[in-house]
């Protein structure tokens, strides 16, 4: 294989880094015999490619990929809607109507244990027990509704329906905001890495193949492959033989 070209390697980090570990190694060996021209040129080496990286990275920092700053959108996108999803989750939680809804609920609630209990009820108040028990409470409808879970009556005005989607609109559109930006960060992530494997591949190859275990590992799974295809074939055409 053929060595790598150092000004190919100076614009990755993660292979400067190599360069700079195999340039102290050299410097290290040179300095221990004694050879002062190759410990003169490692260091100069080393200067140039620490100079090489400052370079990438300030111009990295200027001009960042693609990746990079549509992960940095979606990253955004998420912290303020996030911000904005919380707030209006709690003012819903706390505003007047989800409040009476649950203090209807209640009401209503105490009326039946009540009439249970004591097993007689007030004027009304019986044919009112049985009617509210055959619907579902008021703040799960009314959370359904904001849901979407459930439609609203075909009897509603044009201003009921305004107000329910003005309610979706302003407590779901930040909710899905943030599940978009999620699910595109992700792939962005994964493009990332991706990127970041195809950037590294050929001095990771390179090390490998300097590994002489690995290679050793490699040329024993080579022969397992090709003995147990050739056992795993002779005991096939056995069968069919057989049949």
């Amino acid at each position: 294989m053929a060595p790598l070209d150092a000004s190919s390697l100076r614009p990755n980090r993660a292979l400067q880094d190599e360069v700079l570990e195999q340039l102290q190694a050299v410097l290290e060996q040179a300095e221990h015999r004694g050879d002062t021209q190759l410990a003169e040129a490692a260091r100069k080496k080393m200067l140039s490619v620490g100079s090489a990286r400052a370079t990438t990275i300030s111009s990295s920092v200027a001009g960042e990929s693609w990746l990079d700053c549509m992960s940095r959108v979606c990253m955004r996108c998420i912290s303020w809607c996030g911000i904005m999803a919380s707030e209006q989750a709690v003012v819903f939680a706390t505003s007047f109507g989800t409040l009476l809804c649950l203090a209807s609920d209640v009401r209503l609630g105490l009326i039946a244990w009540r009439s249970t209990t004591a097993g007689h009820s007030g004027p009304g108040v019986g044919a009112l027990v049985a009617t509210d028990a055959k619907k579902p409470p008021l703040l799960l409808t009314l959370i359904q509704l904001v849901l979407c879970v459930q439609q609203p009556p075909a009897n509603w005005r044009q201003l009921d329906r305004l107000t329910l989607t003005t309610l979706r609109a302003v407590i779901l559109t930040p909710t899905a905001c943030i599940c978009s930006a999620f699910v595109i960060g992700a792939f962005l992530a994964l493009a990332r890495f991706m990127q970041r494997c195809r950037e590294v591949q050929a001095i990771e190859r390179l090390r490998a193949s300097q590994n002489q275990r690995f290679v050793q590992f490699v040329h024993a799974c080579t022969a397992a492959t090709g003995f147990s295809s050739l056992v795993l074939f002779l005991r096939l055409r056995r069968d069919r033989l057989g049949k």
